[in-house]
């Protein structure tokens, strides 16, 4: 029942926009607190993702079908291509204007995340994953069809590629979402 209480809990954060916290109970290796059931009542409000690493904000470019989602500098006023709803209903990342248009990883390697109209596939769909690191909230991207993380290809460079990469622990795995 605990269980239940804190999935629902924590689906109820997810509608609301926030990041729950994990408390030493709930908390997997690293404060991570994996969210079981993603299909919440409600969509996320926009938010950016920032990598843990590289302090940079995940870009859709032109946010048109086939753009490379590549990371750069989080600018003081934030541009609508660094702008990314979770849907809590479909799994899907989207741009917060673009609806329409999902992260899609390619099938070969290097993995890179492209923005592909949105199908209902697996390959569109990721699990998120909470994690609380020195008192700072993270997320964590799995994709549902490859099971692999969204990643910041291990790179700091502006505008390098985001990847989906094998779970490996490291923090270029971790994503900020800032509301």
């Amino acid at each position: 029942m605990r269980r239940l209480f804190g999935i629902l809990t924590v689906m109820a954060c997810l509608a609301a926009g926030c990041a729950p916290e994990a408390d030493e109970d709930d908390a997997a290796e690293e404060g991570e607190l994996e969210v079981v059931q993603v299909r919440a009542a409600l969509s996320t409000p926009a938010f950016s993702l920032v990598s843990a690493t590289s302090g940079k904000a995940l870009t859709g470019g032109t946010l048109s079908k086939d753009t490379l989602v590549t990371q750069t500098s989080l600018k003081s006023v934030v541009f609508d291509n660094q702008r990314w709803v979770f849907d809590g209903q479909t799994a899907r990342l989207t741009p917060a204007t673009k609806p329409n248009l999902c992260m899609e990883p390619e099938t070969t390697a290097p993995f890179q995340i492209r923005l592909r109209t949105c199908n209902g596939s697996a390959l569109q769909a990721w699990k998120l994953r909470l994690s609380v690191l020195n008192g700072r909230k993270f997320a964590r991207y799995e994709n549902f069809s490859t099971h692999q993380l969204l990643d910041n290809g291990g790179s700091n460079s502006e505008g390098a590629a985001a990847v989906t990469f094998a779970e490996n622990g490291t923090n270029n795995q971790l994503f900020e979402r800032r509301f």
